[in-house]
């Protein structure tokens, strides 16, 4: 055999053997490749220079570097393509040769993020949410609780409540076609892979993480304005702690802050004043495109204008949240005012710090999670248990389902078998008698109101009694969602923990009376609501107001609900509700289901979304609850793992059913056997894990997986081929 990397013949006369293996019962990352036993190469100087001159730190160290290699025969005919992986260097090059599923497998261990997605930046709104109900690829905005809607009062979608999704096979071929691998087999026309997408938070880290770091150093100008108020200019917006990243809404120059996006944001400004007494008053204006803009009900001048007062030790902070749009820009003003009547600027210093809490955008590289590509498409093909083989010479990765290797042609290696050794104990050694297969559990809230059901675990029993009684077989990154009946939507839904509602200001309902049209009428003790805000309506004296209500109208001491009746007189805390991320990392799989009429899965007929009624939706879902509708006559493969007869909301058929069944099958009886063969080079090649082999003998005829075989030699020497009993 000759070796050639770097253009040039490695000095080498000697064999490389080369096992072949797609491990079923081990490690998917561990096991998915070709490799060679260590062989050594002499440290001449061609070698050295074609492999790139590498040597430790120290004579103790570990080498380890990869060199994109071919074996090649004696007629020059590539019998490997892969690469050698230097291990150690002493008198002698000490190597490795890795091939096969190797091949690909590594080159995906870099970021995600590395793929450009911006193909699929999307502006959160109505229209593209009501577009992309239509969507069999790309982005999705189906109907899920994100975690804000086991308390929604009516069925109303605000668009915060929608986070993007992205299917699976338009992720897959991004990353095989970022490097030059074509792909084919069983997975890519499977009904649930080419339905499957995933869902993440879907916030832009980079933008959030480079406003939130937008804090200024602030001082007094003495540019005046209307009625005697200062403009605060901004002196630093680059230097740490004072960075922003590598987006600058900050202008400098006209100490003017600009909105890139459509945003929800937390604006906080502490000031430092030059002097405090009982007798002086210190204000801080939020002035937003070049109008004074009432933020919040406060100690202002006339009820115009939000203002806060300063304390004893001559600071101030004051925190608003509120939402802008693309294109709105804050400027900071301030006002020192005597006792008197007269005013000036007091400011000594400060800053400003603004943070969005929800951006109304999804950024097609923020639609997936923080993973490599390797982990994404490891995680995907092991809750389908899935057989890759990869032909290095056409760089074509043929991704089948073990679960259909039965109907797949057999090969017939009878009459090359010479001896045959069983072994009873080995093939499943690391199994138990429960092999547990499960996705990462989220956490819910302890009010979390509803019934709710947890579908994150399954079980595929052994009946050998030599085993332990427990493992974990398969515990996937992803994680499950938690599906319950949402009494209110009349639905059976998923609930993940990707956004939370955070309490904002709050005020008290002293009456409710019956307004036109039979709706309810809160009168309130304080006017801190607008039109369209989400109120949480608590502490009720009648329970039937409770819940989150979106403000339908509002007036001087009053307001009133979307969908709200009059159930009589009450009282309650009326609370605004605002939208944010997150902080976890939880990855969601789910089926998605476009264009679907709501009756068929709701006993509704129409959900509201913003200022539309649709009657047709997109909705995603992990694991249904039967409710009795058409929606469980449609859908009967579940995302989950979880397979219990027992259970009476069970009616899915799991993952375990459907792509497990013949692995479940081999550990209940199982056999492997190492066989010593002699084959032909043709039939050598033949043999593929994509196909299992037949044995015939005098008794029976026997359908074995391979595991593993090791490398050709000639004819006329013996290759011992691992094989599993397909029951």
């Amino acid at each position: 055999m000759m070796i050639k990397v770097s253009g040039g013949f490695l000095d080498f006369d000697g064999d490389v053997e080369v096992e072949r293996q797609v491990k079923l019962f081990e490690n998917i990352d561990e096991t998915w490749g070709d490799f060679s036993y260590s062989f050594e190469i002499a440290k001449t100087s061609n070698n050295m220079r074609l492999l790139g001159y590498p040597m430790p730190d120290n004579i103790s160290k570990l080498v380890y570097q990869r060199i994109a290699a071919r074996i090649i025969n004696n007629n020059g005919a590539d019998v490997y393509i892969g690469y050698v992986r230097i291990e150690r260097i002493t008198t002698v090059i000490e190597c490795s040769f890795y091939s096969g599923n190797n091949n690909w497998f590594s080159l995906l261990n870099v970021p995600l993020s590395d793929l450009d997605f911006s193909e699929y930046d999307t502006d959160l709104t109505q229209v593209n949410v009501q577009a992309a109900i239509f969507n069999t690829e790309g982005i999705v905005f189906p109907v899920l609780d994100n975690g804000t809607l086991d308390s929604r009062g009516t069925a109303q979608l605000r668009l915060e409540d929608f986070v993007a999704g992205i299917y699976i096979k338009n992720v897959f071929n991004k990353i095989f076609l970022s490097h030059g691998i074509k792909t084919e087999g069983d997975l890519f026309n499977n009904v649930d892979y080419l339905n499957a997408i995933t869902v993440s938070n879907g916030k832009s880290q980079e933008d959030i993480d480079s406003v939130s770091s937008f804090v200024q150093n602030t001082t007094g100008s003495s540019r005046p304005v209307e009625n005697d108020f200062y403009k605060l200019t901004f002196d630093n917006d680059s230097e740490y702690p004072y960075y922003d990243g590598s987006l600058n809404p900050f202008d400098t120059t006209t100490s003017t802050w600009t909105a890139p996006y459509k945003m929800e944001i937390e604006l906080v400004v502490s000031y430092v004043f030059a002097i405090a007494s009982s007798s002086y008053s210190n204000r801080v204006y939020i002035y937003i495109n070049g109008v004074f803009t009432f933020v919040d009900v406060g100690l202002d001048v006339g009820g115009l204008y939000n203002t806060a007062y300063v304390g004893d030790d001559n600071s101030m902070t004051m925190t608003r949240r509120f939402t802008v749009e693309a294109g709105d820009t804050i400027e900071i003003y301030t006002q020192w005012q005597q006792s008197s009547g007269s005013t000036q600027n007091d400011v000594v210093s400060g800053t400003l710090k603004i943070t969005p809490t929800f951006i109304y955008k999804f950024f097609g590289n923020k639609l997936l999670p923080d993973w490599t590509q390797q982990q994404y498409v490891s995680n995907i093909l092991k809750i389908f248990s899935c057989i890759p083989v990869y032909d290095s010479s056409t760089k074509t990765l043929t991704i089948d389902l073990f679960d259909k290797i039965k109907e797949k042609r057999q090969i017939d290696i009878s009459q090359y078998v010479d001896t045959i050794e069983t072994d009873f104990v080995d093939v499943i050694s690391v199994y138990a008698k429960n092999n547990y297969l499960s996705f990462q559990e989220i956490d819910i809230d302890d009010d979390f109101r509803e019934t709710k059901f947890d579908y994150a675990k399954g079980v595929i029993v052994s009946n050998n009694e030599f085993l332990e009684d427990k493992a974990d077989i398969i515990e996937s990154d992803f994680s499950n969602p938690i599906s319950y009946i949402n009494s209110v939507f009349d639905m059976s839904i998923e609930k993940t923990d990707l956004i939370t509602l955070d309490s904002g200001e709050s005020t008290t309902a002293t009456a409710v009376t019956d307004s036109s049209g039979a709706r309810a009428r809160f009168t309130i003790a304080d006017d801190v609501f607008l039109i369209s805000d989400l109120v949480r309506i608590e502490d009720s004296t009648n329970p039937a107001y409770s819940g989150d209500w979106k403000i339908y109208t509002l007036g001087a001491g009053y307001v009133e609900f979307t969908g709200l009746q009059f159930y009589g007189n009450a009282t309650a805390r009326l609370t605004k509700m605002s939208f944010s991320y997150t902080e976890n990392d939880s990855v969601f799989l789910l089926r998605h289901v476009p264009l679907y009429t709501i009756s068929k899965f709701s006993g509704l007929t129409s959900f509201k979304v913003e200022n539309a009624d649709l009657e047709t939706i997109s909705f995603a879902y992990f694991h249904l609850i039967n409710t009795g509708r058409q929606v469980n006559k449609d859908f009967i493969f579940s995302f989950s793992f979880w397979s219990s007869e027992s259970d009476s909301l069970q009616y899915q058929i799991s993952l375990i059913d459907r792509y497990f069944r013949v692995f479940s099958q081999i550990l209940n009886d199982p056999v492997k056997l190492f066989a010593s063969c002699y084959f032909p080079k043709s039939v050598y090649e033949s043999i593929t894990f994509l196909n299992p082999v037949m044995i015939k003998t005098v008794e029976s005829t026997n359908m074995y997986y391979v595991n593993r075989i090791t490398g050709y030699k000639e004819s006329y020497l013996p290759c011992t081929i691992e094989l599993i009993k397909l029951p």
